[in-house]
């Protein structure tokens, strides 16, 4: 049984879904942003690449065949059946 422990954090993201830097972006640029829960990108686990959305994350673990086990603001713990 393997198990996927990752991070969830809130991130700033533009109107095309793309997670913005705030220290390179114009204070303009940043009244256009919203803000999304992302899952922070941890190269060993493939699902979590390119700071998916929770839902993007939790289907691509999915087709891995992983169960979800518990998630909270900061975590997301999921497991292989």
């Amino acid at each position: 049984m393997a198990v996927h422990v990752v991070r969830v954090a809130l991130m700033q993201v533009n109107g095309l879904g793309a997670i913005v830097n705030k220290n390179n972006t114009s204070i303009n640029g940043m009244l256009g942003t919203s803000t999304e829960h992302r899952v922070i990108e941890d190269t060993s686990i493939q699902s979590s690449v390119g700071n998916p959305t929770v839902k993007e994350y939790l289907e691509a673990e999915d087709l891995l065949a992983f169960t979800l086990n518990y998630m909270d603001q900061t975590f997301i713990i999921t497991y292989s059946t």
